[in-house]
């Protein structure tokens, strides 16, 4: 099952005490799907949060930008991957049991993907990024989302928080994926996700 709500981890994660802390009180959480997405992780933590991961609830998903996500894939077949939006998946479908995504950004896009043996997509941006205010896409809407889960489970990502994610809901998309809103505040990292639901 492809959860409703995805939290990815920042680009800048390194591992610090803090950020595994707050990625390791997430894996408790049965209700949410975890992309971590950290070129610059050290592989040693990384493949501390993987061993974690085994007695947790959430989904973890590793992101091929992640240092290391081979091997990560090669000892956890049962992870998923996230793929950018030019990555081939039948490649890597004998080698991972999990889930497999991809980024997207137009509704093409996300028709391709699933054409090609996509479990689910990201569509973005569906509103203004918080994790990137320099990003001067057009925010594509509500609307765009829930016509592109016509093809399979979409999640929006952009500027997400706990009402637009209510309204995407509401509105029949399948949910969506946050960095931002999520781990802006590590120490409060439970309570925020826990508005979501």
């Amino acid at each position: 099952m492809i959860p409703r709500l995805i939290a990815i981890t920042p680009e800048t994660l390194h591992g610090e005490k803090t950020e595994v802390a707050a990625i390791l009180s997430l894996l408790k959480d049965a209700r949410l799907g975890i992309l971590i997405r950290a070129p610059v992780i050290d592989v040693a933590t990384l493949h501390r949060l993987l061993d974690s991961h085994q007695h947790s609830g959430a989904r973890l998903i590793i992101h091929t930008k992640t240092r290391g996500w081979k091997q990560s894939i090669a000892r956890h077949p049962h992870l998923g991957c996230h793929l950018s939006a030019d990555q081939p998946i039948k490649e890597l479908r004998a080698q991972i049991r999990g889930p497999i995504g991809r980024s997207c950004h137009t509704l093409q896009e996300v028709q391709r993907a699933f054409s090609e043996g996509a479990d689910y997509t990201f569509l973005s941006p569906i509103f203004p990024p918080h994790s990137k205010p320099e990003d001067t896409r057009s925010p594509l809407g509500l609307t765009v989302l829930t016509e592109a889960n016509q093809w399979g489970p979409t999640l929006g990502l952009g500027g997400f928080h706990p009402q637009r994610f209510h309204d995407a809901r509401r509105a029949n998309c399948w949910g969506a994926a946050v960095v931002g809103d999520v781990f802006s505040t590590p120490e409060a990292i439970a309570q925020r996700v826990n508005a979501y639901f």
